[in-house]
């Protein structure tokens, strides 16, 4: 890792995994204000490059952090990266397979899980 003691990022490639929007474009406009060399990668191939036309410095390329072969391709087409940040979304997008569903259905006496609202549900 280059890393200067004033923090700068200078000479380095940091590789932002996320949307063009948000946490993700908010730490890679940071990490090419510090002087890096951004790579934003995510799934979307149109506003992702929207998203960052007009900034110099920062690069696109798509990945699909779900489809390993696309993570690979990834790799190969950048090679070495100093930094990677991943903003991306751990929401399942698939059914759950079977290892997931066979858990206990309710929680163990005691625990954190025991302890939250009633009310509280979470969406698939």
């Amino acid at each position: 890792m280059t890393r200067s003691p004033n923090g700068s990022l200078k000479d380095t490639t940091v590789l932002v995994v996320g949307r063009g929007s948000g946490l993700a474009r908010a730490i890679a406009l940071a990490a090419l204000d510090a002087g890096a060399h951004v790579v934003a990668a995510g799934r979307d191939q149109e506003t992702l490059p929207a998203a960052y036309a007009g900034e110099p410095g920062v690069s696109t390329e798509l990945v699909d952090l779900t489809d390993e072969a696309s993570i690979a391709a990834l790799g190969e087409r950048l090679g070495t990266v100093d930094h990677v940040v991943s903003t991306a979304s751990a929401r399942v997008r698939a059914r759950p397979t079977t290892s997931l569903t066979s858990a206990p259905a309710t929680p163990p006496a005691g625990s954190a899980l025991q302890k939250t609202s009633p009310t509280a549900s979470c969406s698939p």
